[in-house]
Protein backbone atom coordinates (compact mmCIF):
# COMPACT_ATOMS: atom_id res chain seq x y z
CA UNK A 1 0.00 0.00 0.00
CA UNK A 2 1.55 3.24 -0.97
CA UNK A 3 2.25 6.48 1.45
CA UNK A 4 -0.88 8.07 -0.59
CA UNK A 5 -3.58 5.16 -0.07
CA UNK A 6 -2.51 5.23 3.66
CA UNK A 7 -3.23 8.65 4.24
CA UNK A 8 -6.17 8.46 2.34
CA UNK A 9 -7.85 5.45 4.52
CA UNK A 10 -6.74 7.29 7.78
CA UNK A 11 -8.39 11.25 6.68
CA UNK A 12 -11.83 9.43 5.62
CA UNK A 13 -13.83 7.37 7.39
CA UNK A 14 -15.63 4.52 5.72
CA UNK A 15 -19.29 5.36 3.86
CA UNK A 16 -20.90 3.23 6.94
CA UNK A 17 -18.80 5.47 9.69
CA UNK A 18 -19.69 8.58 7.78
CA UNK A 19 -23.28 7.90 7.26
CA UNK A 20 -23.32 6.41 10.83
CA UNK A 21 -24.85 3.06 9.04
CA UNK A 22 -25.91 -0.27 11.88
CA UNK A 23 -25.32 -2.80 9.31
CA UNK A 24 -27.68 -5.03 12.01
CA UNK A 25 -30.32 -2.65 11.39
CA UNK A 26 -30.14 -3.30 7.45
CA UNK A 27 -33.04 -5.61 5.83
CA UNK A 28 -32.23 -8.69 3.42
CA UNK A 29 -31.23 -7.43 0.40
CA UNK A 30 -29.79 -3.89 1.55
CA UNK A 31 -26.09 -5.47 1.64
CA UNK A 32 -25.95 -5.27 -2.25
CA UNK A 33 -26.88 -1.84 -2.65
CA UNK A 34 -24.41 -0.95 0.30
CA UNK A 35 -21.85 -2.56 -1.92
CA UNK A 36 -22.65 -0.62 -4.60
CA UNK A 37 -22.84 2.37 -2.52
CA UNK A 38 -19.18 1.92 -0.87
CA UNK A 39 -17.38 0.81 -4.21
CA UNK A 40 -18.57 4.77 -5.75
CA UNK A 41 -17.75 5.97 -2.80
CA UNK A 42 -14.41 4.62 -2.70
CA UNK A 43 -14.01 5.48 -6.56
CA UNK A 44 -14.82 9.06 -5.95
CA UNK A 45 -12.12 11.71 -6.31
CA UNK A 46 -12.53 13.58 -3.81
CA UNK A 47 -14.20 11.27 -1.34
CA UNK A 48 -17.93 12.92 -0.49
CA UNK A 49 -17.54 13.78 3.08
CA UNK A 50 -19.00 17.28 3.65
CA UNK A 51 -22.93 17.81 3.39
CA UNK A 52 -22.35 20.08 -0.11
CA UNK A 53 -20.85 16.60 -1.69
CA UNK A 54 -22.89 13.72 -0.03
CA UNK A 55 -26.14 15.41 -1.34
CA UNK A 56 -25.40 14.79 -5.19
CA UNK A 57 -23.50 11.40 -4.09
CA UNK A 58 -26.12 10.02 -2.44
CA UNK A 59 -28.91 10.93 -5.01
CA UNK A 60 -26.27 9.42 -7.53
CA UNK A 61 -26.20 6.20 -5.05
CA UNK A 62 -30.19 5.65 -5.32
CA UNK A 63 -30.30 6.70 -8.96
CA UNK A 64 -27.84 4.02 -10.26
CA UNK A 65 -29.42 1.12 -7.82
CA UNK A 66 -32.60 2.08 -9.30
CA UNK A 67 -31.49 1.79 -12.89
CA UNK A 68 -29.91 -1.73 -12.39
CA UNK A 69 -32.63 -3.19 -10.12
CA UNK A 70 -30.68 -3.33 -7.01
CA UNK A 71 -32.30 -2.43 -3.63
CA UNK A 72 -30.68 0.52 -1.92
CA UNK A 73 -30.47 0.46 1.99
CA UNK A 74 -33.34 2.94 3.41
CA UNK A 75 -30.86 4.67 5.47
CA UNK A 76 -29.25 6.17 2.30
CA UNK A 77 -32.55 8.07 1.50
CA UNK A 78 -32.78 8.73 4.88
CA UNK A 79 -29.30 10.51 5.20
CA UNK A 80 -30.13 12.44 1.83
CA UNK A 81 -33.56 13.73 3.28
CA UNK A 82 -31.67 14.34 6.40
CA UNK A 83 -28.90 15.93 4.93
CA UNK A 84 -31.51 18.42 2.92
CA UNK A 85 -33.14 19.55 5.92
CA UNK A 86 -30.88 20.60 7.81
CA UNK A 87 -31.36 18.06 10.62
CA UNK A 88 -28.25 15.42 10.02
CA UNK A 89 -24.66 16.19 9.69
CA UNK A 90 -21.50 14.01 8.86
CA UNK A 91 -19.01 14.30 11.50
CA UNK A 92 -15.92 16.27 11.25
CA UNK A 93 -12.69 14.89 10.56
CA UNK A 94 -11.61 15.95 14.64
CA UNK A 95 -14.89 13.90 15.60
CA UNK A 96 -13.87 10.83 14.32
CA UNK A 97 -10.35 11.15 15.97
CA UNK A 98 -11.56 11.93 18.83
CA UNK A 99 -14.47 9.35 18.88
CA UNK A 100 -11.47 6.75 17.97
CA UNK A 101 -9.26 7.71 20.64
CA UNK A 102 -12.27 7.29 23.08
CA UNK A 103 -13.40 3.67 21.88
CA UNK A 104 -9.44 3.17 22.11
CA UNK A 105 -9.48 4.15 25.73
CA UNK A 106 -12.43 1.95 26.30
CA UNK A 107 -10.54 -1.19 24.95
CA UNK A 108 -7.92 -1.06 27.17
CA UNK A 109 -9.61 0.59 30.55
CA UNK A 110 -12.31 -2.27 29.95
CA UNK A 111 -10.79 -6.07 30.23
CA UNK A 112 -12.52 -9.13 28.20
CA UNK A 113 -14.91 -10.88 29.39
CA UNK A 114 -15.90 -14.44 29.54
CA UNK A 115 -19.08 -16.08 28.09
CA UNK A 116 -19.47 -17.20 31.86
CA UNK A 117 -19.73 -13.90 32.87
CA UNK A 118 -21.24 -12.39 29.57
CA UNK A 119 -24.27 -14.74 30.38
CA UNK A 120 -24.66 -14.28 34.29
CA UNK A 121 -25.18 -10.04 33.42
CA UNK A 122 -27.71 -11.58 31.33
CA UNK A 123 -29.26 -13.48 33.84
CA UNK A 124 -29.17 -10.88 36.62
CA UNK A 125 -30.75 -8.07 34.14
CA UNK A 126 -33.91 -10.08 32.37
CA UNK A 127 -36.37 -11.57 34.12
CA UNK A 128 -36.76 -15.76 33.46
CA UNK A 129 -38.73 -15.13 30.11
CA UNK A 130 -36.47 -12.44 28.76
CA UNK A 131 -33.74 -14.50 29.79
CA UNK A 132 -34.91 -17.69 27.93
CA UNK A 133 -35.51 -15.81 24.70
CA UNK A 134 -32.17 -14.39 24.94
CA UNK A 135 -30.65 -17.73 25.59
CA UNK A 136 -31.69 -18.94 22.45
CA UNK A 137 -30.56 -15.99 20.22
CA UNK A 138 -27.51 -15.85 22.10
CA UNK A 139 -27.39 -18.99 21.11
CA UNK A 140 -28.04 -19.02 17.68
CA UNK A 141 -25.56 -16.16 16.84
CA UNK A 142 -28.40 -13.57 15.81
CA UNK A 143 -28.59 -11.45 18.72
CA UNK A 144 -28.97 -8.39 16.71
CA UNK A 145 -31.18 -9.20 13.60
CA UNK A 146 -33.55 -11.98 16.01
CA UNK A 147 -35.50 -8.76 17.88
CA UNK A 148 -37.86 -8.85 14.73
CA UNK A 149 -37.52 -12.09 13.51
CA UNK A 150 -40.92 -13.62 14.67
CA UNK A 151 -41.39 -16.45 12.63
CA UNK A 152 -38.09 -18.20 13.96
CA UNK A 153 -38.71 -17.63 17.35
CA UNK A 154 -39.51 -19.55 20.19
CA UNK A 155 -42.86 -20.08 20.77
CA UNK A 156 -43.88 -17.52 23.68
CA UNK A 157 -44.21 -19.47 27.02
CA UNK A 158 -47.80 -19.74 27.95
CA UNK A 159 -49.17 -17.72 31.25
CA UNK A 160 -52.08 -18.86 33.74
CA UNK A 161 -54.91 -17.07 32.90
CA UNK A 162 -58.93 -16.99 31.43
CA UNK A 163 -58.74 -18.42 27.67
CA UNK A 164 -60.91 -18.20 25.52
CA UNK A 165 -62.63 -21.97 23.99
CA UNK A 166 -64.59 -21.72 21.53
CA UNK A 167 -66.50 -17.62 22.84
CA UNK A 168 -66.90 -19.04 26.26
CA UNK A 169 -64.23 -18.10 29.43
CA UNK A 170 -62.23 -20.44 31.17
CA UNK A 171 -61.02 -20.27 34.59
Amino acid sequence: MSENTKDQDEEHPSLTQLLEIDRHLLRNGDEEGLAVAEHLYEASNPIPTRKATLIPFLEMVIRKCRREGVFYPRILLLRLKQLDRGTWAPRTAAQFAQLEAAEESLKVSMPPRSEQQIIAEAKSTYTPEQFERWMWMHEQGRQSDAVNDHASAPPTPSFPGPQLVRGKKTA
